[in-house]
Order: structure tokens, then sequence, then C-alpha cells
């Protein structure tokens, strides 16, 4: 992680802070240019996933749905 964090931030998307009351922890926090990199991430997402989403029938988005739910479930565990 410390690599990828180091790479992150030598490319201006992350700044790293003390913690202040505890030395073992950092505070990462974007920089402008990086949460502007996570909003155009997340819009190519949408715009690859929004279509194909819609091009499922009604069936296969409910099905879709109860596997989040039984993946969510794994996650919690």
């Amino acid at each position: 992680m410390t690599k990828t964090v180091d790479v992150l931030i030598g490319r201006g998307l992350l700044t790293k802070d003390d913690h202040g009351d505890d030395r073992r922890k950092v505070l990462l926090c974007p920089t402008p240019a990086g949460a502007e990199l996570v909003a155009e991430t997340r819009q190519r997402r949408d715009d690859w996933l929004s279509p194909r989403l819609t091009a499922l029938t009604a069936a296969e988005r409910r099905t879709l749905a109860a596997a989040t739910d039984v993946m969510r479930k794994l996650a919690a565990r």
C-alpha cells in the first residue's frame, strides 16, 4: 500500500499529513486533481454500465439485484 500511496502522492493526486494524535497513522486526502480523477473514473464506469443494465430484461435485473444482496452478505462476514 505504501508504494501505491507514494505513487499517487508523486502524481499529485493525494496529500499525506501526520495524524497528530497517533504517530502510527497518517491522513490521506485527495488533491483537486485526485478528486477530479475519481469523478471522471466513476463517470466512465457509469457510462459503460448504464446501457448494459438497460439492455437486461426485468427478470435479469431482479436476478442481479438479488445477487448483489448475497454478495454484500458475503463481504460483511
